[in-house]
């Protein structure tokens, strides 16, 4: 097997523990059958405890049903959030949601729907996503309409606003304390729009 068995990482796309446990389940799944033939050639007559219980897991036809049921219904989540975290426009990310939410079975799609209406600006963010993506004609904004183009490239995660904080941080370290604010908002500029383009 050597280096081209590997579990996905726990860095980047897969910061976040659901993410990281979603994709270790997909990842098993599609690999069960690598997974069981490196399993049972472990080690010889002295194995240990867990090395056992570990044999005698994988030989549950029941495992590899929950790892195809966890693929089945957790992929699309993992897909979405890292589609979400990217640099998208608002239009796109709200096309991404409503998306998602069409898709959702239940009891999943009822428990989204609850998540949904919990956050009370959802509608407003959805309605002028959708204006700017030419989709929407009609928005529930009381505001001077003239500001919702302001609104293009909002995040609608706050991954966006962390990963700027976390920059900011590296910047106004001990070393910059004299760092004018003027300086600072050129290096933010430079910082933002030096950006790798896929």
């Amino acid at each position: 097997m050597g280096g081209a068995y590997q579990t996905p990482c726990s860095t980047g796309t897969c910061s976040y523990q659901i993410e990281y446990l979603v994709l270790s389940s997909i990842f098993y799944c599609e690999n069960f059958e690598k997974t069981v033939d490196f399993v049972e050639n472990m080690l010889g007559s002295h194995e240990s405890e867990a090395i056992e219980n570990l044999k005698t897991l994988i030989q549950k036809t029941e495992l590899l049903l929950e790892l195809l049921y966890i693929k089945g219904q957790f992929k699309k989540i993992v897909e979405t959030i890292t589609q979400l975290q990217g640099r998208i426009e608002l239009s796109v990310a709200v096309e991404l949601v409503e998306k998602f939410e069409s898709e959702l079975e239940p009891p999943y799609s009822e428990n989204f729907l609850n998540v949904l209406a919990r956050n009370l600006d959802w509608k407003k963010v959805q309605g002028i996503g959708q204006v700017l993506g030419g989709r929407g004609v009609r928005i529930d904004y009381t505001a001077d309409l003239s500001v919702v183009s302001n609104f293009k490239c909002i995040p609608i995660v706050s991954v966006e606003v962390e990963r700027v904080f976390s920059e900011l941080n590296l910047i106004l370290s001990p070393q910059r304390q004299r760092i004018t604010a003027q300086n600072l908002k050129y290096y933010i500029v430079i910082m933002w729009n030096n950006v790798e383009v896929e």
